[in-house]
């Protein structure tokens, strides 16, 4: 009888209760409140899927909602015990609004604060975060745990989660290795920690790496002396083991620290720093994870001393891989064995042939020996130079020139191309980035190079074939023409905007001999503007989505932004009023907070520690397939991904958030089902 009087004065309060999976935004379209998905409390009926479904050694957060009643509750708390002996009580966290600098980016429940007794207007409902972190040693098996929420000492609703722990184990280091910078200047401005006092960043290194992630320790302010950080990484591989080791500082730093020798001297200084550094990695078993991180391929004008740079490195050590991140470029082949692309440039091809060392350039064009850019229907009497135009006639399919402006009937915009030696041909093909078409185009040849004339063709286009490929526009001329220049002047485009274009061939486009080049490992970039961003205010799935694009479309890391890029204005710890307020720079991709009582963490980077551990999972399915003697098909299905736009919708993001969501499952059943560990 005293369990139904309970149920029936806990409804007579009015408060409400209920569980929603993590990856969803709770808080509505225009961003003020929280969501509230019914009126009643969330019912589970037998058959549904677990609220928590996590391995040994994972973490595994789900949303709490709480909405009071007729009357408000003062002091609201939610109270947790241990799901059992080896399971430990959750973490209770509440996820407080940050507003964006950015506009068009609305407020975003984003940093996560522990939880503490709190005031809930009536009506109003308050969103908690439970993050269950199953021990190695924990037992499998299916359990409900009980969670009561307390006004004061009363308890006014419960709810109970249901947990499955799967009986496989997780690796301790990640399969997917993602590298952060971390700049060690901005935090000793914000949180006065020392750069080089290790036990000041013990428990900092402990906050940041229990996300899986790895930290460019190098990155920022003084570089580390070797024996400084040997005692560092000591510390973070014993503890949080992590998947790559950045000896470049993340931006090259390393290179900085140490000139380049001079004229007569033949030993680099900063050869010595690396060997020291690597013959205390072999001993414990790291010298594989190491890289050099470059930064970011410099503009035209850079790619010289880029080069030198690049080749010092490979000089003062050629174990260690040198990983640059930028738009794929020919001219980049030799210079790196690991590149960072971004996802918007992605094509199966440019995957396959880094990875294969073929190299980028795919056929054989006239060779240019120059190329200029003209804007405005009449030509100046002196043209602009624009480098990138070279590269719609260097022979690769991968690198793209784009139009200084959107080009229009009044203001046009025209390509300029002079080749070495006279070109006959009948046929004109122009490649474009899909998005990037243009729509009314014509083109003009001079047989001198100098006096020009418009040529008659008749054009057939072509829109890409897979989700990823080019529009191709094949134009026959009427004649066939010998030409030493041409231009094409391009007078209006798809929708509007700025035209790109990968190739222009004249003639039949022939096989060429590919040149071979050092075969790199593909990673995936993180750029804020672009998808999958990590950014403040992006689509919840984003963060989530980016391992699972790098299983299914091969690339091999991730490389990120500075976890910490906090503003130069943030000369202190911030508060919660001053993250609802919208600081300047906070949209800046920064995955933690400053807080007078130290770091905050950030929903995204909660999701993005959940893709890490779905493609350790994917990883896992995978070892075991293929070590099967006979693959099971429908398992086999479960590793392929459908292909994701490169600018996907809202909606489109929703429905891949359920597809992450029910193939980790499905994964989890066929590992426990096989008996993987």
């Amino acid at each position: 009888m005293l369990p139904a009087l309970l149920i029936t004065l806990l409804t007579a309060s009015g408060v409400e209760a209920w569980l929603a999976p993590s990856l969803i935004d709770p808080l509505d379209s225009e961003g003020t409140r929280p969501v509230v998905p019914g009126d009643n409390p969330r019912v589970l009926k037998s058959g549904e899927r677990p609220d928590v479904e996590a391995a040994l050694g994972e973490g595994e957060s789900v949303l709490l909602f709480v909405r009071a009643g007729k009357k408000a509750l003062t002091e609201l708390s939610v109270e947790v015990t241990p799901v059992n002996d080896s399971i430990p009580a959750p973490r209770v966290r509440v996820p407080v609004p940050v507003a964006s600098d950015s506009p068009g980016r609305p407020v975003s429940l984003d940093a996560l604060v522990p939880a503490r007794p709190r005031s809930l207007p009536a009506g109003n409902t308050a969103v908690y975060w439970l993050s269950y972190d199953i021990p190695r040693t924990a037992s499998p098996g299916r359990f409900r745990h009980d969670i009561n929420l307390m006004n004061g000492r009363k308890r006014v609703a419960s709810v109970q989660v249901r947990i499955r722990v799967f009986g496989f184990t997780l690796p301790e280091t990640p399969r997917l290795p993602i590298l952060f910078g971390l700049d060690r200047a901005a935090m000793k401005r914000t949180l006065g920690v020392g750069e080089t006092d290790l036990e000041a960043w013990k428990p900092l290194y402990d906050f940041l790496l229990r996300e899986r992630i790895a930290l460019s320790l190098t990155d920022g302010g003084a570089l580390l002396e070797p024996a400084t950080l040997q005692a560092h990484l000591a510390y973070v591989m014993e503890t949080h083991p992590m998947a790559v080791v950045d000896l470049g500082g993340f931006d090259g730093a390393t290179l900085g620290h140490f000139p380049a020798p001079g004229i007569g001297q033949v030993q680099d200084p900063m050869q010595f720093f690396l060997h020291d550094v690597m013959r205390w990695l072999a001993k414990g078993g790291w010298e594989e994870r190491a890289c050099l991180a470059l930064g970011h391929t410099p503009v035209r004008t850079g790619w010289p001393e880029a080069r030198r740079d690049y080749f010092r490195a490979y000089r003062a050590d050629k174990r260690i891989p040198r990983l640059v991140a930028g738009e794929p470029h020919p001219f980049f082949d030799d210079y790196a064995e690991w590149w960072a692309l971004p996802f918007a440039r992605y094509s199966p091809s440019l995957v396959s042939r880094l990875s294969n060392g073929v190299g980028l350039t795919t056929f054989a064009t006239p060779k240019a020996v120059s190329c200029e850019v003209y804007s405005g229907r009449f030509l100046p009497p002196t043209t602009l130079d624009d480098p990138s135009v070279a590269d719609i006639c260097d022979g690769s399919l991968f690198t793209l020139w784009k139009s200084p402006a959107a080009p229009t009937e009044k203001e046009p915009v025209t390509v300029g191309i002079h080749y070495s030696a006279p070109v006959t041909a009948r046929t004109l093909t122009v490649i474009w980035q899909a998005g990037g078409e243009a729509t009314d185009f014509d083109v003009r040849t001079a047989y001198d190079g100098r006096t020009f004339g418009k040529a008659t063709i008749r054009w057939e286009h072509r829109g890409p074939a897979t989700p990823y490929g080019m529009s191709v526009s094949t134009g026959r001329l009427k004649y066939e023409k010998t030409f030493q220049a041409l231009r094409l002047r391009i007078n209006n485009s798809v929708g509007g905007g700025r035209v790109m274009i990968a190739e222009i061939i004249p003639g039949e486009p022939e096989a060429a001999e590919t040149r071979g080049a050092t075969p790199l490992s593909p990673w995936l970039l993180l750029e804020q503007d672009r998808f999958p961003s990590l950014a403040l205010g992006a689509h919840p799935a984003e963060s989530r989505a980016a391992p699972w694009l790098c299983w299914g479309h091969g690339f091999k890391g991730i490389l990120a932004g500075r976890v910490n890029a906090w503003s130069r204005a943030w000369r202190g710890p911030v508060t919660l009023a001053d993250l609802a307020a919208g600081l300047p720079g906070i949209a800046a991709g920064a995955l933690v907070y400053p807080g007078s009582e130290g770091l905050m963490s950030t929903v995204r980077l909660e999701h993005l520690r959940d893709g890490l551990e779905d493609y350790d999972y994917i990883q896992l399915l995978a070892d075991r397939l293929r070590a099967a003697p006979k693959a099971d098909p429908e398992q086999r299905a479960l590793l392929r991904l459908p292909s994701m736009p490169r600018n996907p919708s809202p909606k489109q993001l929703n429905a891949w958030s359920g597809l992450f969501l029910q193939r980790r499952a499905a994964i989890g059943e066929a590992l426990e089902a096989d008996g993987a560990g």
